[in-house]
């Protein structure tokens, strides 16, 4: 009887079928590599979302800043006034018999400006001192005391200005000629009883320019003091006369700052490290000890330059009463002093001698 082949378990049956089938591997689709560059790609997108973050904070806090300096206002109480005899007032510069129903109308100015003399130093008035020393005076000049009379009755300010020569030669006989010139022609100029007389030309900045203006002044005032109606006798200077040490760190941007904001201010800021301070220098001193007020010359300065040395000014211009001397034909320059509270600004033509610079650092 034929032995009946045992039979396996069904397990075993399932393993011994099972084992001589052929199996499919899977495998993976994703590389080390793509994934290392995924990696990288996610880091440089967080980089580059930081840096552009960044980027626009920045821009952020430039514009406010910006925005903060540009609405300043002059802090008149930043320090106490030094007591000046003239108005507080803006005034215009006008030609010989100039028409000041225009003004009137626009109520803009309380005050307007006569030049005594023209720009090559002939006078623009009928002046007898004038033709005596040989000046070619035209013959249908207008007279002066007329001039001003017509415009007082109108209830402006009356301003003449003229520039002092007899400083601008090295020549001792030139000079000595040139100055008595100067003072006949300002003692004519007082007579004829104008409101005030500003004087240009006169130097500063040392003590031996601050002597030789203040003995000039010390002259006119002997003349003038006979008068019954003494003009006030204004003397114009360029910013380097009210500018003292450059600025460092600490001292702030602006006077009158609380002081951890001057600091903040001045942490790390060229400008605030590179311009001067105008807190008001002994020249201006000096000075205003012999005439009666002072203004700051800006006339041959950009609206540029304007409207980076108003913040800096700020102490000078409240301590002296200053009037500042503006080009009357750059309107921009005009409009940065009145927009920041500057309220004596005085539109006159500029010095023809002089370029004009950007920047505050480049007039003195």
């Amino acid at each position: 009887m034929p032995l009946r082949k045992r039979k396996q378990p069904r397990d075993s049956q399932h393993f011994a079928r099972g084992s001589t089938k052929k199996r499919v591997r899977v495998r993976s689709s994703v590389r080390p590599w793509q994934i290392v560059t995924v990696s990288l790609c996610g880091l440089a997108g967080v980089i580059l979302a930081l840096i552009w973050g960044n980027h626009l904070k920045a821009k952020s806090d430039a514009y406010r800043d910006k925005e903060a300096l540009g609405n300043w206002m002059v802090d008149t109480s930043i320090t106490d006034a030094i007591p000046v005899s003239v108005p507080d007032i803006r005034a215009v510069e006008i030609l010989p018999e100039g028409n000041v129903g225009d003004i009137l109308i626009a109520g803009k100015h309380g005050g307007v400006m006569l030049p005594l003399c023209g720009q090559d130093g002939i006078p623009l008035y009928a002046s007898s001192v004038g033709s005596a020393a040989g000046l070619a005076i035209s013959a249908d000049a207008p007279s002066l005391s007329d001039d001003i009379a017509r415009i007082s009755r109108r209830g402006l300010n009356v301003t003449v200005i003229y520039t002092v020569t007899c400083f601008s030669t090295a020549n001792t006989a030139e000079a000595t000629f040139r100055r008595g010139l100067d003072l006949a022609l300002l003692l004519a100029c007082a007579e004829a009883r104008p409101h005030d007389i500003l004087l240009l030309g006169l130097p500063a900045g040392n003590d031996t320019s601050d002597r030789k203006a203040v003995g000039f002044l010390t002259e006119l005032n002997a003349l003038l003091s006979d008068l019954p109606n003494r003009p006030a006798i204004g003397v114009a200077l360029p910013p380097s006369a009210f500018a003292s040490d450059t600025m460092t760190k600490g001292d702030g941007f602006t006077q009158g700052k609380p002081q951890a904001e001057r600091e903040s201010q001045a942490e790390g800021d060229p400008l605030t490290e590179s311009i001067p301070l105008y807190a008001g220098t002994v020249s201006p001193a000096r000075l205003l000890a012999s005439c009666d007020y002072l203004a700051m010359d800006l006339r041959n300065m950009s609206a540029v330059g304007v409207d980076t040395l108003l913040p800096h000014i700020q102490f000078a211009y409240v301590r002296h009463s200053l009037r500042l001397l503006v080009n009357i034909h750059d309107r921009e320059a005009v409009e940065h002093a009145l927009e920041h509270g500057y309220e004596r600004v005085f539109e006159m033509e500029p010095s023809p001698a002089a370029e004009i610079p950007e920047n505050p650092e480049e007039s003195e």
